[in-house]
C-alpha cells in the first residue's frame, strides 16, 4: 500500500521519472492504483492470487522499463520484490 500511495502522491522526482521513461505525465496515478490494487486483492483469502498475479505483472512491467532504460542501479530492489512474489504466488497453490 504504501508503493501505491508513493506512485500517487509521490515527489516531483518520481513522476519526472515516469516521463523521463516515455509514460503519459499521470501514468504515476495508473502505476499507484495499480499497486493499491494488488495489495487490497492480497488482504481476503478468496483473492490472494490475484492480487499476487497482479503485483508480479506490475513488477514484470518495472524491470522492464527499468532494464529498457539501463537504470541497473534500480533493478536490485524491483528483482527482489519479483522473485519475493513469484514465490509467494508459487507457494500459495500448496494449501
Amino acid at each position: 500500500m504504501i508503493a501505491g500511495t508513493v506512485n500517487i502522491f509521490g515527489p516531483r522526482a518520481l513522476r519526472s521519472a515516469y516521463v523521463a521513461w516515455g509514460y503519459p505525465a499521470w501514468f504515476h496515478r495508473v502505476s499507484g492504483g495499480l499497486d493499491l490494487l494488488a495489495s487490497m486483492l492480497m488482504m481476503p483469502p478468496s483473492t490472494t492470487r490475484l492480487g499476487l498475479a497482479l503485483a508480479l505483472v506490475i513488477c514484470a512491467a518495472a524491470l522492464l522499463t527499468l532494464a529498457r532504460h539501463r537504470e541497473w542501479k534500480k533493478t536490485p530492489s524491483s528483482l527482489f520484490l519479483s522473485v519475493l512474489v513469484g514465490y509467494l504466488l508459487l507457494t500459495s497453490f500448496r494449501f
